[in-house]
């Protein structure tokens, strides 16, 4: 079965075993990326004031999958296949 990345995003995103600054972080990752007040805006240094949006993305995207690497390791049909028929941990 093909999982669906924005369904487990979402899902992340929304689930309690995820860190809560982690989900922060994100939300103002996206915020930062979508607002048009920059740090540095483009109007002075074209190049320059680009760099500051692709480096929140860049944080905003690597959060994001350590948040669904989290959220999947964490997830309950992963903790009763690695039972075996005893209930010991294999």
């Amino acid at each position: 079965m093909r999982r669906n990345p924005f369904r487990d995003w979402l899902s992340a995103f929304t689930s309690p075993r995820v860190p809560f600054s982690m989900k922060w972080q994100i939300a103002l990752g996206i915020l930062y990326v979508l607002s048009p007040i920059d740090l540095i805006p483009e109007a002075w240094l074209s190049f320059v004031g680009t760099t500051d949006d692709l480096a929140v993305l860049a944080f905003t995207i690597v959060q994001s999958i350590r948040m669904v690497r989290i959220y999947r390791r964490n997830s309950p049909a992963k903790r009763e296949r690695i039972l075996d028929t005893t209930g010991h941990v294999k």
